[in-house]
């Protein structure tokens, strides 16, 4: 009777939709994403940040107010956001942002007069779409017009894969944007949101401003997702550009790339060279002497790989 009993209960949570909870976004005493962020030439760490007491309500639902620093110097800097620094950012703040941990969404609002956007959605299966948006309405969508598929001049992002990583799942999108320094395609990690900005924007401007989610971090977890492979920390000063960070000894060229790529040596060596995909798969293992090598890369599938060789390594987009 018993094992009766067990087996009618699985059945009926199978047939409800029971689904085993994905990560949530928000940590229990302080959530803060660290943005790389590019404007002309300088280069500097953006924060964004929540706290489980700065909330608002809004028709009956709280919501997480989302800080935003838009430049932040040493003497602002701190680990600790209760602090009355961030408090008046905090009051200030128009984004508003909630969670469905069965669906694995993160939803942004901007005011009790608007509607709930999904900003980051884990339950997208390859094949399903997600509407993009330009929140302040000033700059043209940042991502590039031929990536995106338009429904009633409504533009989308489609997924073409899905994996894990580190243990949390990634939803990788077709839609491609010009990150500092190099391009990179919309992905959506589950407990950290977009790899842009937690609230999918991208303040991109004429004079060139640009966002990368390179740190998450709450009071028991922590993540890194180094730019470029070369920027191992989470605060940056404004420089003079990414350059002053770390020089590339080779140049990868053309990205996106249809049939070859070259690479630039910069002098003359015998180098061996490892292109792996973006799950570090090694998908080419060449070798060659010289400054300049061409690689035929027309049998690789659309997607990100990276090339290393030595300590340098240097992402392209193959079409």
């Amino acid at each position: 009777m018993k094992k009766l009993l067990l087996f009618l209960a699985m059945v009926l949570l199978s047939a409800s939709g029971f689904a085993q909870p994905y990560r949530s976004y928000f940590g229990n005493e302080y959530t803060k994403w660290s943005v790389f962020s590019a404007v002309i030439d300088a280069d500097y760490t953006m924060e964004c940040a929540s706290r489980p007491d700065a909330t608002i309500v809004i028709d009956s639902v709280t919501y997480y107010k989302l800080a935003v620093f838009k430049i932040m110097l040493p003497d602002t800097w701190s680990i600790n956001i209760n602090d009355s620094y961030f408090d008046r950012y905090f009051i200030a703040s128009n984004h508003y942002l909630r969670e469905d941990l069965t669906t694995g969404r993160l939803y942004l609002r901007t005011s009790s007069d608007t509607e709930d956007v999904i900003v980051s959605d884990m339950s997208l299966k390859v094949g399903d779409s997600i509407r993009v948006y330009d929140h302040d309405n000033d700059w043209p969508l940042p991502f590039f017009r031929e990536c995106l598929v338009y429904n009633d001049d409504i533009p989308y992002a489609v997924v073409d894969s899905v994996y894990y990583a580190d243990g949390l799942k990634h939803i990788h999108t077709s839609a491609m944007f010009d990150a500092p320094g190099d391009y990179m395609n919309l992905e959506f990690i589950e407990g950290i949101g977009s790899n842009i900005t937690p609230i999918l924007n991208y303040y991109h401007s004429p004079w060139g401003m640009y966002n990368t989610i390179i740190c998450y971090e709450n009071e028991t977890y922590w993540k890194h997702y180094p730019l470029f492979g070369v920027i191992d920390t989470c605060f940056l000063v404004p420089t003079d550009g990414i350059n002053d960070i770390k020089q590339a000894e080779i140049k990868v060229y053309p990205s996106p790339a249809e049939k070859y790529i070259y690479v630039d040596s910069d002098s003359w060596n015998k180098s061996d060279i490892i292109i792996t995909n973006i799950l570090g798969q090694v998908v080419k293992d060449i070798s060659f002497e010289g400054i300049r090598t061409s690689i035929d890369v027309a049998d690789l599938k659309s997607g990100i790989y990276f090339v290393k060789s030595g300590d340098s390594v240097v992402k392209f987009v193959k079409l």
